[in-house]
């Protein structure tokens, strides 16, 4: 089954997709209760960023915790198990215009730029209330550093 494509109108296979857990045959289904926190970060964080990239794909959407420990993830209360989370790459254009563009123009809770064993990704984060604001980048997922724009 090939990974289903982002569009504006939010579909919950798209962030409950993971070739892991195809592979590992773990259930990645979404809880019903966290659905609208999905439907969140779809509304204020995925929907204006389509606006501006058409390449703009999910690599990492929803992970239950059975499939957060086969992904290999250390934080055990990462957001993507709470659905509040998902990782965004771009086709067509910079990664970093990408966060420069969330930076100035989107609600989000979190947005780390990460780059490490040969891939990118930008990690999102929206929360409803308490919402850090916070901007941080990492080589290798271990060290954060808090960053501002690219130029």
């Amino acid at each position: 089954m090939p990974r289903p494509l982002l569009t504006s109108t939010f579909d919950p296979a798209v962030y409950e997709y993971s070739e892991t857990a195809i592979a590992k045959g773990i259930d990645n289904s979404i809880p019903p209760d966290l659905l609208p926190k999905l439907q969140a970060h779809h509304a204020h964080i995925v929907v204006p960023c389509l606006h501006e990239f058409s390449g703009l794909a999910l690599s990492s959407g929803y992970r239950s915790p059975a499939l957060n420990d086969a992904v290999g993830s250390r934080n055990k209360n990462s957001q993507h198990t709470r659905a509040e989370a998902a990782d965004l790459d771009v086709d067509d254009r910079d990664l970093k215009t990408l966060f420069n563009f969330i930076l100035r123009n989107v609600p989000y809770d979190q947005m780390i730029y990460e780059s490490y064993g040969g891939k990118r990704w930008v990690h999102t984060s929206y929360v409803e209330e308490g919402r850090r604001a916070s901007h941080l980048a990492t080589d290798n997922g271990k060290t954060f550093q808090v960053q501002e724009f690219f130029v």
